[in-house]
């Protein structure tokens, strides 16, 4: 695992950014099933969210709407 120090805290890597990409492709894969043929509405409401948000939407192959 990879260690990253930041002023006087270190962390260490518990899952991988290939690893979390591979799931959110996998939510992706999952949502482009079950709403086809459908036109679902997806909402950003977290801070913090629009990356996962960006991400997830990377992979969704349906036609969606997106608010933030």
């Amino acid at each position: 695992m990879s260690r990253v120090t930041i002023k006087d805290k270190t962390f260490e890597t518990s899952i991988t950014e290939a690893e979390i990409q591979e799931r959110v492709k996998c939510v992706a894969e999952r949502i482009n099933k079950d709403f086809e043929g459908k036109n679902p509405l997806f909402l950003a409401v977290l801070n913090g969210s629009f990356m996962y948000a960006a991400d997830l939407m990377k992979n969704i192959t349906i036609p969606v709407r997106f608010h933030s």
